[in-house]
């Protein structure tokens, strides 16, 4: 088990990352947020034996908020790294009963094999915006796992279509950060302050990996690229059903038609 990443695409498999990631108090206010908005979009009843994937499961987070809404569901784990499958395998403890772990990698062709469904929901949280050469074909094995009738919920960073967009959008989230301060501290920062926090956030993470100019890479793919491939994979229905900047829920449904 790697203490220090050896490059920025296994970083999550550094025991010591993985620490740093989940100390960082202002990240997991925003990820619980949006792990909210994708349970409130999940069409069951509370009594329901459902069947639930959670892709790229991390911590298990979002595992244990669906396991405590539905308590009859069951929850499949899948993740790459054995660092966040821990995590995860003690914080879901108490449902042990009703989770099932998977470690596979979602970079490789064929990850889906060792996962057993088909499953009423597949739920993600910030996972496919880390691997965007990749997304295209993931839409594609997973579709085959969801249950005719199904749906795939993501939550997940985008990014806008074009530079002009990037930068109205980039301006928009700064005066949102500038906001959030001066209701906290009744300090108005300037933007030039708060781009500056920024950067020497994101190099406190670059510290943990080589090749540090990769955390540019991330983000790449729009709102149009996933709901596209989505629908080449053979989902029916896809929307976007909540956006707030840069991140988005998007949902597609696989009819009962299919198979």
């Amino acid at each position: 088990m790697s203490e220090n990443a050896k490059s920025f695409e296994d970083r999550y498999r550094s025991a010591k990352f993985v620490d740093f990631w989940m100390s960082d108090q202002r990240m997991e206010a925003a990820r619980s947020f949006w792990r909210q908005k994708v349970i409130s979009f999940l069409p069951f009843e509370l009594s329901d034996g459902v069947h639930v994937l959670d892709l790229g499961a991390g911590t298990g987070k979002l595992s244990l908020e669906i396991l405590k809404k539905y308590p009859n569901a069951y929850v499949t784990c899948h993740d790459f790294s054995e660092v966040m499958l821990s995590h995860a395998r003690k914080q879901l403890a108490d449902f042990e009963s009703r989770t099932t772990f998977v470690q596979s990698d979602l970079r490789n062709t064929g990850w889906s094999q060792p996962i057993k469904g088909p499953f009423d929901a597949v739920v993600s949280s910030f996972v496919t915006h880390t691997l965007p050469e990749r997304v295209k074909a993931i839409y594609q094995e997973l579709f085959a796992l969801i249950s005719p009738g199904g749906l795939f919920l993501s939550c997940d960073s985008v990014s806008p279509s074009g530079p002009d967009l990037q930068q109205i959008v980039r301006r928009s989230q700064l005066i949102e950060y500038q906001d959030r301060i001066k209701a906290r501290t009744g300090v108005e920062r300037s933007l030039q302050e708060i781009e500056q926090r920024l950067r020497e956030r994101r190099s406190r993470y670059h510290a943990f990996f080589e090749g540090r100019d990769e955390m540019s890479s991330l983000s790449t793919l729009t709102l149009a690229n996933h709901m596209q491939w989505l629908t080449d994979a053979g989902f029916d229905e896809v929307d976007c059903l909540w956006r707030q900047t840069r991140t988005a829920v998007i949902a597609s449904v696989r009819h009962r038609a299919h198979g």
